[in-house]
């Protein structure tokens, strides 16, 4: 065999020892980026469970971005024997994307700090719209539907039975398949501003009953200005009935 040959021949063994190397290196970072990722998801789910109590009944997801260096980083400096949360700000909710600082303990006692990057989802079930409802609409049982959605962002701020939305007015114009939150929807009232009432006119010895709007939306028992058709003066009275509005004189 000539010289050049086997000059040839053992850089090609060369390489292949080489890739054989890479290849190994990238496995085992990659398997012990999977298991720091596990420990860091449990360690994430431990803490979210005793902060917010109302939550340790629900879906809990936590994902890493798919290019983000952070856990990778941490699983090449040593073996992670463990992991917990530094303290977060009290105006920092584990919700969504978030940065959480997380200090690391390898199996030599060694510790370091780092900013790692996580989605955290939280899943319950939250009444959806069927289809797109305008401003003013009521809603029905069939407008709604229950899925399982994302709440982390929403706290309690949502509705998880179709039975306490269906009756509501809509105070805003809501997408279909959104998930209702309280803010757009408040208790129909008896009489929208503007509807016609009876308005009830009461002295100490007489009662008369004329036509007349009222200024706002109206609901029973509460005080409500109205006034008269025809006429631009204002009464303040109390809402009696569906269509009725009592005025003392």
């Amino acid at each position: 065999m000539r010289k050049s040959e086997i000059r040839n021949s053992k850089f090609e063994i060369l390489i292949i020892i080489t890739i054989v190397f890479v290849c190994a290196f990238s496995a085992m970072v990659f398997a012990a980026a999977g298991g720091l990722e596990d420990k860091v998801r449990a360690t994430v789910k431990e803490y979210i469970v005793k902060k917010y109590p109302e939550w340790a009944d629900k879906r809990i997801v936590i994902a890493f971005e798919k290019n983000d260096s952070s856990l990778k980083r941490v699983s090449q400096w040593g073996e992670v024997k463990s992991c917990e949360i530094v303290e977060l700000s009290s105006a920092l909710k584990p919700a969504g994307v978030v940065a959480i600082p997380l200090r690391f303990v390898d199996i030599s006692g060694r510790q370091q700090i780092s900013l790692v990057n996580t989605r955290v989802e939280i899943y319950d079930f939250a009444v959806v719209t069927q289809a797109k409802k305008r401003k003013g609409d009521i809603l029905a049982l069939k407008d709604l539907k229950l899925e399982e959605r994302d709440v982390s962002l929403l706290g309690s701020r949502y509705f998880s039975d179709g039975l306490g939305v269906s009756g509501l007015m809509v105070t805003t114009s809501i997408p279909q398949d959104v998930i209702i939150q309280p803010w757009m929807v408040k208790m129909a009232p008896l009489v929208p501003k503007g509807g016609k009432v009876t308005i009830l006119f009461h002295t100490q010895n007489v009662g008369v009953g004329v036509v007349g709007h009222v200024l706002d939306d109206a609901y029973l028992g509460q005080a409500i200005k109205v006034r008269r058709e025809g006429q631009k003066k204002a009464y303040e009275g109390t809402v009696v009935g569906s269509r009725e509005v009592e005025v003392i004189i």
